[in-house]
């Protein structure tokens, strides 16, 4: 249902759960320039606004809606900027409230069209007290960040890999974004996204006629105006000539991060091809990085492979001693190159088959998963499948398939974190 241009409700009729799921999600074009002031909305959104002035005022209301669960996040996908409020709430049928639904979304209207607003010589902005404290914790978390090696070593693959700047970045923002950042600043900026993001909202429960008109209603008194959809979700950079790159960090383990480019887009011929492929590399136990570079060599305390088909990029990730790094590193190089040579049996094929499929069977008991299906499904129609459509591709990936994406993909950076134990006596 189209509540303005640009502004979708989505409503999931689902009776297996006990709560009603409601999603709000605003995007937009992911820029380096923007992360960091909806990083901050973000938080502000999660703890007080103009009716619920404090972080216990908000949980006190949480708690009166009978232990609703509230929390807002940042994310991307490919280029585009995510932020999300979820709200879930105990089926209002199980309590015979039949107030709580209605009581859930003007909770959210709340929290989004009235912030926590202040008027200091004329220009208004954020509360400056709650907004000094969201950017102070927005800080402390963003520089912890960093301490946390293997998401430290992901950030700096991202800045090797990526030419184009706004994709270097992660959905969050880091500490020195946040710093730039004011009151008023943030809210001019605020007022920008709530004209301008599309906005999706999904609402999945055990929703009768009377509940859905309510939901369809409610949210149509929101104070949303007509806007552009300008999603570009792909991101596809040209392949480069490879390079490698060594940081020095005090810490008794080291990381090795590959990035190869990815050239298979969501719902290309390919693609499915590639989630076997994943699977048989290092998405799974029974993978080859598992079995020949962790278990058989024993050189990694970890060794798995990703990919993102929005960005363009397959990740492989190992944990190491510094001194294993060169035999690490020639081992996985060893275990991409098999791929292409087509070392893989059909039995391993169809185990990686079934851990796929039983993947996808558990997503379908998330709530959470199931909304992110129904988005996926509202933005590439043309693109997505059903189960029954999802389950028969997989079963028709063959041999030659997986040979085919293992010779697109091309080594483009290698990311050594070498760890320096502080512990250790110098000679």
């Amino acid at each position: 249902m189209q509540l303005k241009k640009g502004v979708n409700l989505n409503i999931i009729k689902q009776t297996k759960f006990k709560t009603v799921s409601i999603v709000m999600r605003f995007r937009t074009e992911l820029k380096k320039t923007t992360v960091a002031k909806r990083m901050l909305i973000s938080n502000l959104w999660e703890t007080s606004n103009a009716v619920l002035k404090t972080n216990r005022d908000l949980d006190l209301k949480l708690s009166d809606m009978y232990g609703a669960s509230y929390a807002t996040t940042v994310s991307k996908k490919g280029r585009e900027h995510f932020l999300n409020l979820n709200l879930s709430i105990v089926d209002p049928i199980l309590l015979n409230d039949a107030d709580l639904l209605k009581e859930a979304i003007i909770f959210l209207k709340n929290v989004i069209f009235n912030p926590l607003l202040t008027i200091e010589e004329g220009q208004i902005s954020f509360e400056k007290e709650s907004f000094k404290r969201e950017k102070k914790n927005l800080i402390k978390y963003l520089e912890a960040t960093v301490e946390d090696r293997a998401y430290y070593a992901g950030q700096r693959l991202n800045k090797f890999y990526f030419t184009d700047e706004n994709m270097q970045v992660a959905g969050t923002a880091d500490a020195d974004l946040i710093r730039k950042e004011t009151a008023q600043t943030t809210y001019e900026y605020y007022k920008k996204m709530l004209s301008e993001d599309a906005v999706d909202i999904f609402v999945l429960g055990n929703l009768d006629d009377k509940a859905i008109d309510l939901v369809e209603k409610s949210f149509s008194n929101f104070d949303f105006i007509d806007r552009q959809d300008k999603s570009d979700y792909f991101y596809q950079q040209d392949i480069k000539d490879m390079k490698e790159i060594t940081d020095e960090k005090d810490a008794r383990q080291s990381i090795i991060q590959m990035a190869y480019n990815l050239p298979i887009k969501y719902g290309d011929d390919l693609y499915m091809a590639l989630q076997v492929y994943n699977g048989l590399l290092g998405g799974f136990p029974h993978s080859k990085l598992f079995m020949n570079v962790r278990e058989k060599e024993s050189l990694a305390y970890y060794a798995t492979s990703s990919f993102d088909s929005f960005s363009g990029i397959l990740r492989i990730r190992a944990g190491i001693e510094a001194e294993d790094k060169n035999k690490t590193q020639s081992l996985i190089n060893e275990q991409v190159e098999s791929m292409k040579n087509g070392e893989f049996s059909e039995q391993e094929i169809e185990q990686t088959k079934k851990m796929l499929a039983t993947s996808y069977q558990l997503a379908q008991d998330s709530a959470r998963n199931l909304i992110e299906q129904s988005f996926t499904r509202t933005q590439f129609p043309d693109k997505y499948m059903e189960k029954e459509e999802w389950l028969e591709a997989l079963e028709n990936v063959k041999s030659k398939d997986i040979i085919s994406v293992a010779k697109l993909i091309k080594l483009q950076v290698v990311y050594f974190l070498k760890g320096q134990d502080s512990f250790d006596e110098e000679d």
